[in-house]
């Protein structure tokens, strides 16, 4: 293993700081994550304090980061001055290795040699009690409303200018701009794209997040960004959960670089609309051909034939699936033979994909996806087509390029993808 090397970060660090952030917190408390845009911003902020921050470099790779600005605890008319730092940040594949209080002892002395009382933080209340910080009801301090809780705590560097500091604890106003969600979707957009996800499981402390992407015997194999892990379950996770795993189960799990990881939980995803198969509501079947010829031009009647087919139940396919906010329809595909190309021995293809403009990247169509594929399986069929333009979108949901099509009546070849369930 590697050596870590604690140093200053440089300006040729920025954005490799900035993505590993992005990575350390995608969809651990919420969807996406926004500290990233914090440690964008407050590099040039006028509470940052550039000579105590500093970054994890294994190999010429950023593995870590630990901010430092200054804050205030104010008692009435008292205002002292205090640190806070945020976002500390490690690689979420290099968890467990102690580059996090690595970060803690390199910097910590260097904070009291500055002259500094004390750390004032918001972090994980597992996790940095054992580092010697104290929740903040033994300071008497409180945050800006007047609260305490678990993970509000502090360390002192000084004990007798710090145990003489009372009253509410304020951060920099530069912390408030992280709240503006459409700068940090466009310093987002300059990385490589990650699915937000609403889950049950967040708010997420000591554990991660994966994905089930194959089942061996008993090992699950847990798809964590680019690593495959070897995952077992907890002892009575049946009992407790009432369901296993599957493959396409976002799950958590506490991860051991070492050996099996520890499968705790099956997430599940919280959406603002529902998918819907047409032969579960078959009184949407005017409402969505109408939707499906709007959205593609393809004749009225064609969808409407190929719905009351779906509708007699007598075949597997053709097959119909729409996503539902309010009873509008915001997204939908279907599953017919053939979706008018050459290769009649390629089938059954998903056609007709479409998601409504305001309801994109959102991760709808990766839903729509998942479920047709699951839902395909359950009817004895596992393995899908399709036909697309699209060259970087599919993979993500474990479609793979097969080869070239000529469609029907089109002067160029077009992409066919395979998924195999």
């Amino acid at each position: 293993m590697s050596q870590i090397l604690i140093r200053k970060e440089t300006e040729s660090d920025y954005k490799k700081t900035e993505y590993m952030t992005l990575r350390a917190f995608w969809n651990m408390h919420g969807p996406g994550c926004n500290e990233h845009f914090l440690v964008h911003i407050l590099r040039n902020a006028d509470c940052y304090v550039p000579e105590l921050s500093r970054v994890a470099v294994e190999d010429g790779r950023i593995v870590g980061v630990i901010m430092y600005s200054r804050a205030k605890v104010i008692d009435q008319e008292k205002v002292h001055e205090v640190l806070t730092f945020g976002p500390l940040a490690v690689e979420p594949t290099c968890h467990n290795r102690g580059i996090g209080t690595k970060l803690l002892q390199e910097t910590i002395p260097l904070a009291r040699d500055a002259g500094y009382a004390g750390i004032v933080i918001f972090g994980e209340p597992d996790y940095y009690p054992k580092h010697g910080f104290k929740t903040c009801n033994h300071f008497g301090i409180t945050t800006a409303d007047g609260s305490n809780f678990d993970a509000f705590m502090a360390y002192p560097l000084d004990d007798e200018k710090f145990l003489k500091i009372h009253g509410k604890f304020y951060e920099s106003e530069i912390f408030e701009q992280v709240k503006d969600q459409a700068a940090v979707d466009a310093l987002t957009k300059q990385f490589p794209y990650h699915e937000p996800l609403a889950l049950t499981c967040q708010w997420l402390h000591r554990e991660r997040l994966g994905k089930i992407c194959a089942v061996r015997e008993n090992t699950y194999i847990i798809k964590f960004w680019e690593k495959e892990l070897q995952g077992k379950l907890t002892e009575n996770f049946e009992r407790e959960h009432r369901k296993l795993p599957v493959v396409g189960d976002d799950v958590t799990f506490e991860y051991h670089p070492e050996g099996d990881s520890v499968i705790t939980s099956v997430c599940e995803r919280k959406v603002p609309y529902k998918i819907i198969r047409l032969t579960d509501r078959p009184e949407i079947k005017e409402q969505a051909a109408q939707w499906f010829h709007e959205k593609w031009g393809i004749p009225l009647e064609a969808y409407q034939s190929s719905m009351e087919e779906c509708l007699a139940e007598k075949t597997p396919v053709p097959q119909w699936y729409v996503a539902m906010e309010n009873e509008r329809i915001i997204a939908g595909m279907g599953v017919i033979e053939n979706d008018f190309h050459d290769r009649k021995d390629l089938t059954p293809n998903i056609c007709a994909v479409y998601t409504e403009k305001d309801k994109r990247c959102q991760g709808i169509a990766g839903a729509l996806l998942g479920y047709v594929c699951t839902d395909m399986k359950q009817k004895g069929i596992d393995t899908l087509y399709i036909i697309t333009d699209h060259t970087s979108f599919y993979e993500r949901y474990g479609w793979e390029f097969l080869c070239m099509v000529q469609g029907d009546g089109e002067p160029d070849l077009t992409r066919m993808y395979i998924h195999r369930s």
